[in-house]
């Protein structure tokens, strides 16, 4: 039996092994192979996430940088 290639993550390229850790960009969909590169890469990204993402928690608690 022929084993199907793994997508990588998009954050550290490991193997994307569990479905589920999505974001929606303007680039398109990112796949990540776990909860802390889906964070991170959501910290890392905020601005160029889509509203209706599943999961936008992080993306509504930006800091304010003014005085």
């Amino acid at each position: 039996m022929v084993q199907a290639e793994l997508q990588p993550c998009d954050l550290c390229a490991l193997p994307v092994k569990i479905t589920g850790f999505v974001i929606n960009t303007h680039a398109g969909q990112k796949s990540f192979c776990c909860g802390g590169c889906k964070a991170i890469y959501n910290l890392q990204h905020s601005t160029a996430l889509l509203q209706n993402s599943s999961d936008n928690r992080l993306n509504t608690n930006t800091l304010d940088a003014s005085p």
